[in-house]
């Protein structure tokens, strides 16, 4: 319930929910600790992978908005689509399993959704720095449709991505 008792339309981060975290004692020995976080709030990297495999051209737009916003290189959008993309076809700048094949520790291409976010620290050109800079912004949930952004929760370079809709900036 909102403040005045009313029942909410929406979410917001003033809502109790948001708070920090509720601990309770369990049975005298043990604490558990619970928060509600709102995945929705974050940019959901599967976005960019259709259910046939291939890459939601739009979201691929949209996430390289949230990029330029963050000012980091919108090159990281092509090598997490060819990440998730269906095939280990180059679209990007060599950052299928051929790339990483080469590598001391070589590894493939996932070719499918990403489950962690923390995967990301594996394709080409997220680096540590890359990461704690997108981090707080994104999730990786591996849902078979675009997750929409909650706008009431949403960080500001979540909103970002949402301005880029199509292929002119301009709209």
């Amino acid at each position: 319930l909102d403040t005045d008792g009313s029942k909410p339309n929406n979410d917001t981060l003033d809502e109790a929910w948001t708070a920090a975290p509720i601990s309770f004692d369990v049975d005298g020995f043990s604490q558990i600790a619970i928060q509600m976080i709102d995945l929705e709030r974050f940019y959901n990297l599967n976005n960019l992978r259709e259910p046939d495999g291939r890459i939601n051209a739009e979201e691929l737009l949209r996430f390289k908005g949230m990029l330029e916003e963050l000012d980091l290189s919108e090159e990281l959008a092509d090598n997490l689509a060819d990440w998730l993309d269906r095939d280990d076809r180059v679209a990007g700048y060599s950052s299928e399993s051929a790339s990483y094949l080469t590598k001391p520790l070589s590894y493939r291409a996932a070719n499918t959704y990403i489950f962690d976010k923390k995967e990301l620290l594996l394709i080409e050109g997220f680096t540590p720095e890359v990461y704690a800079v997108l981090a707080p912004h994104v999730v990786a949930l591996p849902i078979l449709d675009v997750l929409p952004i909650n706008v009431n929760t949403a960080t500001t370079y979540a909103l970002a991505s949402l301005r880029q809709t199509t292929g002119n900036s301009n709209d």
